[in-house]
């Protein structure tokens, strides 16, 4: 140190206003304590516990400055490997929180947060008086397609289905989620008839336009989707087995009167 500014031993872990308020506190006669990190003449960090005392001559002026320092850098290695253990965890648990919401096969939302969400929008909107929508589709003659071309193909297909279904809906608010088998549902927030017309429909024309070949379909050669929603202004009689129920038998309409089509239900 000798000869030296006292920079030298800085460790760049503590910024210019920490020292500020150091010398601003010191140099007012007030003692300072602080635990500080300093870099030693090989280079590397060590921790101190440190206390400064100003000295004050016979004429109340700081005459000198005391500073005791006691080394605490074992101490803050462990506490560093703890916080870092702390971390690992939170991020393994945000992990296992994010695959306990999420279909394995797609990537989609699957049966349980899809759930969640419902209910979660139809309180929601119940009071604020805005509009719901739910879809609820599904791949037209899938077990056949299982049955012609295995279920490797089959699982390649729902996956190709479901990021198709997911492009459509964009919006941070809109939630598509696996419902079960090839069955998709799509939770449309703030979303009333005529937007949600245009959204299903633009939904099964992209399905229709992945041109998936599908040989042993009994009514088109290529995979195709069939979709029932339901849009409403939800109130407090409103469940999500109501909402379920009618954008399911929506769904059946779509079905009977031929696929390949979509289903506003009442």
């Amino acid at each position: 140190m000798v000869g030296q500014d006292h920079s030298i031993v800085r460790s760049g872990i503590h910024d210019r206003d920490f020292f500020r308020r150091m010398w601003q506190q010191i140099s007012s006669g007030e003692p300072w304590h602080e635990e500080v990190c300093n870099r030693n003449k090989q280079g590397e960090l060590y921790w101190v516990d440190s206390a400064i005392v100003p000295i004050l001559n016979n004429d109340g002026n700081i005459d000198r400055y005391i500073s005791i320092r006691i080394d605490i850098t074992s101490r803050k290695n462990r506490e560093m490997e703890l916080q870092q253990a702390h971390r690992e965890l939170a991020d393994a648990n945000k992990t296992l929180e994010e695959m306990s919401r999420q279909d394995g096969l797609t990537g989609l939302a699957n049966r349980r947060h899809f759930d969640e969400v419902l209910i979660r929008e139809i309180n929601r909107t119940s009071r604020s008086g805005d509009w719901l929508t739910l879809i609820i589709c599904d791949i037209d003659n899938f077990k056949l397609y299982n049955d012609h071309y295995g279920h490797l193909l089959g699982d390649s297909c729902l996956r190709l289905v479901a990021a198709s279904i997911q492009t459509t809906f964009s919006r941070n608010t809109d939630l598509v989620a696996r419902y079960g088998g090839e069955e998709f549902a799509i939770i449309l927030p703030l979303t009333d008839q005529v937007a949600a017309i245009k959204l299903a429909e633009k939904m099964r024309r992209e399905v229709n336009n992945l041109n998936i070949e599908h040989a042993a379909s009994i009514n088109c050669n290529n995979i195709t989707i069939s979709a029932g929603f339901i849009s409403l202004i939800p109130d407090d009689k409103t469940t999500a087995e109501m909402l379920i129920d009618k954008a399911d038998k929506a769904l059946y309409l779509a079905k009977e009167k031929g696929k390949n089509r979509i289903h506003l239900g009442q």
